[in-house]
């Protein structure tokens, strides 16, 4: 059975879906069944709305560094045989430049309200954060086959913070895990 439904929703989205619409050419009823159905995908994978927004951010952020995956064995073998060393600095301008482009469009707050976020930009398993009253603690879990290559992540990771502006911070690294500590952290309000 083929039917219409109304919806009611906030003036302000009405107005941008309806002028996307026109910019793309698109139906109304296309655009809102395709976006629908890409909500509805992304609720079976764990992924609300709002997190899909700030992928979608964080990918577009992305676009701008010349990176590909590869997997951390081939990545440690490489840095084993040629040395940390002399990555360390490359490695830090690198994360910079993508927290300088990463906090035009996600504050470094939504970010960390959503830690698996790193897994965009670093080979992490797992990732937590608790905020405190002054301070942030961020932990990201890397698997083992990348503890060679720690020093360099640490120091990528001090780049994007820098990037973000966020200079009062410490980053540790424990076999394979590191843990971002943000003094003088306040989270903005609601």
């Amino acid at each position: 059975m083929s039917g219409k439904t109304t919806i009611t929703v906030d003036r302000d989205v009405a107005l941008r879906f309806s002028k996307a619409t026109r910019e793309h050419g698109i139906s109304a009823l296309r655009l809102a069944s395709d976006s629908l159905e890409l909500t509805i995908e992304a609720l079976r994978y764990g992924y609300n709305p709002r997190r899909l927004m700030l992928l979608l951010k964080m990918a577009t952020s992305l676009e701008t560094e010349d990176a590909f995956p590869m997997p951390i064995h081939i990545l440690s073998s490489i840095f084993e045989e040629i040395g940390l060393g002399r990555y360390k600095i490359p490695f830090y301008e690198a994360g910079k430049a993508l927290g300088t482009t990463l906090s035009v469009s996600i504050k470094f707050h939504e970010l960390i309200q959503d830690p698996l976020m790193f897994k965009l930009i670093l080979p992490i398993r797992n990732a937590t954060c608790n905020i405190k009253s002054s301070s942030c603690e961020v932990s990201l879990a890397f698997p083992l086959s990348a503890k060679g290559l720690m020093e360099l992540f640490a120091s990528y990771i001090r780049g994007l913070l820098d990037g973000y502006g966020i200079t009062s911070h410490k980053v540790n690294v424990k076999e394979n895990i590191i843990e971002i500590y943000i003094e003088n952290y306040s989270q903005p309000q609601s």
